[in-house]
């Protein structure tokens, strides 16, 4: 089995991969799609959102790394609209599974992020006043994928998240925010293998 990575730039850039071989310079982007067979499609996070997407019947996969500047670029909507396009999977039978990232408990952000938040998704808020710091705010990046998902057509029943922040228990994973640059990275991976 081949794995394709990226390397990753806050972005709503996904590459799609249409055959086997050898990747030797990861490209630029935030997510990978396929339905080429073994090929396992990976990206790395430490607080940014690990999604995976699987449509069982049509047998694509994407994999997507989420950060609040992708989720800010609508990388998640952007991603499953190209599944659908260039592959036939339907919002139907689409699967999402969300591992451990920085969660609303933790992320804290200035307002100049809220107010971005707030233009790109007109008429929803995903940020609270922090109580204890008050120039900051909290910021809830599940809740602006749950817009992207619903977007997408995709059912609830199919969304599964761990519901872990990686912030919040240094113990279990990495968190670029808790520890710092130096911090390990996690890896997320998916692959159709028949």
């Amino acid at each position: 089995m081949n794995l394709a990575t990226l390397r990753q730039v806050h972005s709503d850039r996904f590459i799609i991969i249409k055959e086997k071989g050898h990747q030797g310079n990861p490209p630029a982007g935030d997510a990978l799609v396929t339905r080429v067979k073994e090929i396992a499609l990976a990206v790395m996070v430490a607080d940014c959102l690990p999604i995976l997407v699987v449509d069982p019947v049509s047998k694509v996969i994407a994999a997507i790394h989420a950060g609040w500047r992708g989720i800010l670029a609508r990388i998640a909507e952007e991603t499953i609209a190209e599944m659908m396009r260039s592959f036939g999977a339907k919002e139907s039978n689409l699967v999402v599974a969300l591992g451990p990232g920085i969660r609303s408990c933790c992320f804290e952000v200035g307002r100049d992020v809220v107010e971005m938040f707030e233009k790109t998704f007109s008429g929803e808020s995903f940020a609270k006043p922090h109580p204890d710091h008050p120039a900051k705010w909290l910021m809830d990046l599940r809740a602006a994928l749950d817009v992207q998902f619903r977007g997408s057509g995709i059912h609830k029943k199919n969304i599964h998240d761990l519901e872990a922040c990686t912030c919040c228990n240094t113990k279990e994973f990495f968190s670029h925010r808790a520890e710092g640059a130096r911090t390990g990275r996690m890896m997320a991976v998916i692959a159709m293998d028949s």
